[in-house]
């Protein structure tokens, strides 16, 4: 005899969509004085990012000091809000080219005592 059994289980929520490197996001950084900072240009600290962004993947990918070192040219220390960072993901074939990113930001400018304090844009 064959019996029934039922199985009750809450619905499986997915997950939440991951952002696109074509979602502008913003960067909040100080920069401080470096004369030897070894491997990168400048001594930053972050101190805040919109990570429901494309600068999710700058996070998650090459990471924010190279990012900074590689795609942003600062000469004075101080605390900049970066904006409307976006990037562009190359796939490589897996053989003779690897995959790649290009990034991208709208301006960049010294951030008020606001944005500083929220560490976010006002």
């Amino acid at each position: 005899m064959l019996e029934s059994l039922s199985i009750s289980a809450e619905p499986v929520e997915d997950d939440p969509p991951l952002p696109r490197y074509s979602d502008p996001g913003w960067l909040l950084v100080e920069i401080f004085s470096c004369t030897d900072c070894g491997v990168y240009r400048y001594d930053i600290e972050v101190l805040g990012y919109d990570n429901e962004s494309s600068v999710m993947w700058i996070n998650e990918g090459v990471g924010f000091d190279y990012w900074m070192d590689q795609y942003v040219d600062l000469e004075e220390p101080g605390v900049y809000l970066i904006q409307g960072i976006t990037g562009t993901y190359f796939r490589g074939d897996g053989w003779s080219t690897d995959d790649d990113e290009e990034w991208d930001f709208e301006y960049c400018r010294y951030a008020s005592a606001e944005e500083i304090k929220a560490r976010a844009p006002a």
